[in-house]
């Protein structure tokens, strides 16, 4: 069967052991020349993610992928923002340490290629970002500090909107720095976000 460049591409890189440099610039080279496959490749990324939901080290590769496409590609964010978000959120519910940080870095990617546009298209389920990461920063001392500074991506993205107000307003993100403030570990973080 043949498969497309893009296809060959995404899949030789899904098949390393781990984030490999090489194949991802091949992938990023051949969705560049045709940005109409974005979507069909963040697709099948986010379907990889929840295949392999229980292999770390899978979903690290994957949401590294999407990350750094993101950001490669951010004039085309609109054909991939949804899924970004999806994953992010999919991440952040996980119990597994490093499945939850790779939802994190993924938000950090995101922060960095998104838009007033994009924002508001997801924002159903932007808006649920701060509850996700409250219960990885008071449920887990270890992601506490992640999970603040995660926070702190948060606010830059709804800054970008004019509903600030009404997530900041919300007992959520109140709650989470006050819960680290009173956390000698994280309490530094928190003192940067106020």
């Amino acid at each position: 069967m043949l498969r497309s460049k893009y296809k060959k591409n995404l899949y030789a890189l899904l098949d390393e052991k781990e984030f490999n440099v090489t194949a991802f610039n091949k992938l990023h080279h051949s969705v560049e020349l045709t940005p109409v496959k974005l979507p069909k490749v963040f697709r099948i990324l986010e379907e990889y993610v929840t295949k392999n939901f229980t292999n770390e080290v899978n979903v690290v590769k994957a949401t590294r992928t999407m990350g750094e496409l993101s950001n490669n590609c951010r004039e085309h964010l609109a054909l991939m923002d949804e899924r970004i978000v999806r994953v992010i959120r999919q991440c952040l519910g996980s119990s597994n340490l490093k499945i939850k940080q790779a939802g994190m870095q993924l938000l950090g990617y995101y922060v960095k290629a998104c838009n007033e546009t994009s924002i508001r298209a997801n924002f159903d389920e932007i808006k649920n970002l701060p509850l996700d990461l409250t219960k990885s920063a008071v449920n887990n001392t270890n992601s506490s500090e992640q999970a603040l500074r995660a926070l702190k991506d948060c606010v830059l993205i709804f800054q970008m909107v004019s509903e600030i107000d009404q997530i900041l307003g919300s007992k959520t993100v109140l709650r989470v720095i006050f819960d680290c403030l009173n956390k000698n570990e994280t309490n530094e973080v928190a003192k940067d976000i106020v």
